[in-house]
């Protein structure tokens, strides 16, 4: 079963850069990457909306939706953000570049959650072993860079 989650890990991240690749000619194509980026989530957003009108879950409660933490309501902010600046970056520096550069800052991220233990996740130590990988990825940005 753990084989199913790691494939749908990779396919994620292979949507991820061509994902970056569309909305990055969308928002050349649109004149302003805030359209891009609109047009992206109100694309997303009609698919989960056909989604939950097939499978019909449960609605969340009132009482449900005023016990989130903030970072649930936060968490589309930040989505709007990673995609509105991968739609900036993108034409400037390539999407191989950008899509590496993200990797980096969701490494040093995730290693700050884990190490404090963050939004009520488990504490993971930070360690030499961590901090060598993210630096072994650094070098990596740098050799990118250079070629």
């Amino acid at each position: 079963m753990v084989w199913l989650f790691v494939l749908l890990a990779v396919t994620a991240g292979t949507l991820a850069p061509v994902q970056t690749a569309v909305n990055a000619r969308l928002g050349v194509s649109l004149g302003n990457p805030a359209f891009a980026a609109f047009t992206n989530f109100a694309v997303g957003g009609a698919a989960l909306l056909v989604y939950l009108l097939i499978v019909r879950p449960p609605l969340p409660t009132f009482a449900r939706l005023t016990e989130l933490p903030v970072g649930g309501w936060v968490g589309g902010l930040m989505g709007a953000s990673f995609v509105f600046l991968n739609i900036v970056a993108a034409p400037r520096i390539g999407v191989a570049l950008l899509s590496v550069l993200v990797i980096v800052g969701q490494l040093v991220a995730a290693l700050v959650i884990d190490h404090f233990g963050l939004f009520g996740l488990p504490r993971h130590e930070l360690n030499a072993g961590r901090v060598v990988g993210v630096l072994i990825v650094l070098v990596g940005v740098l050799i990118f860079r250079r070629f």
